[in-house]
């Protein structure tokens, strides 16, 4: 489940990229959806890192921290968004 979201949200994610890219447009309508739907990748990431469950205790700290960061980029990323919502688009 957590495999077929990261998937959906990195499509959706790289779809929202290339379609700024290829339109050249300046308006920025378009970046409150693509951080959004990065920070909701980031948050999945996190999520499954935290699920794993490794025999190593090294590995298992090393996946605790990557967990730990995945949750402050999402949060940042979500921030963003919410913020250039609010800017740009309203």
């Amino acid at each position: 489940m957590l495999l077929v979201l990261r998937v959906v949200f990195a499509v959706i994610a790289i779809g929202f990229s290339v379609y700024v890219l290829i339109s050249d447009s300046n308006e920025p309508e378009q970046f409150p959806y693509m951080l959004f739907f990065l920070g909701a990748l980031m948050l999945v990431v996190e999520i499954s890192e935290l699920k794993a469950n490794p025999d190593d205790p090294k590995l298992k700290a090393k996946r605790k921290t990557n967990a730990i960061m995945s949750f402050f980029t999402s949060a940042f990323l979500f921030f963003v968004s919410v913020y250039l919502f609010f800017n740009y688009v309203s």
